[in-house]
């Protein structure tokens, strides 16, 4: 792991913990219940890569990751990270889209029909546009990847003052987990 990289992921877990009061443990527990058996994981977006490489993912050498960010040198890096953590180079597939424009042209359909594991995490309060906006855009976006077996999990900080859409975050979040997608 890079000087940047293991900078980024510890400054990341301060500002989780004693600024948007969301312990780390609580992530990686989701990835440790979502993805001990996965066979075929979409991570949207670079930054929560931690959470892939320290989980308890079994099979990491035949697993099929695919990742997603707006950035390119995000995702090299990212891939690093992953690679270092024990994931085969071969098996990363690395996209470089806008977020909200995820469509089968963006992922093709002869690589995937649906994934085991879909995460989004720490990424849609980085997205300048409204919540009630972006979050549907990307769960329409992806909704072609998913079926009746594929675990969608994730987190975002919206307890801010500022996020007027925090409880239609929240409600969202809620009839996800009713139906098994959280």
């Amino acid at each position: 792991m890079s000087m940047l990289s293991k900078g980024r992921e510890v400054m990341g877990r301060v500002m989780m913990r004693n600024v948007w009061r969301l312990p780390p443990e609580e992530l990686l527990a989701m990835y440790n219940r979502y993805m001990l058996s996965s066979r075929n994981h979409l991570e949207i977006g670079a930054s929560s890569v931690y959470y892939a490489v320290n989980s308890n993912a079994q099979d990491r050498l035949n697993m099929d990751f695919t990742l997603i960010d707006s950035e390119q040198s995000a995702l090299d890096s990212a891939k690093e990270e992953l690679v270092n953590g024990g994931y085969h180079q071969s098996m990363i597939k690395l996209i470089e889209c806008d977020l909200l424009n995820i469509n089968d042209d963006t992922i093709s359909h002869e690589d995937y029909e649906s994934f085991d594991t879909i995460a989004l995490n720490l990424i849609l309060q980085d997205i300048s546009s409204p919540m009630n906006d972006k979050f549907p855009k990307i769960l329409n976006g992806l909704s072609s990847y998913m079926d009746e077996n594929t675990s969608f999990f994730g987190s975002t900080i919206t307890n801010t003052e500022q996020d007027p859409y925090t409880s239609m975050t929240k409600q969202y979040m809620q009839i996800l987990q009713n139906v098994n997608y959280i």
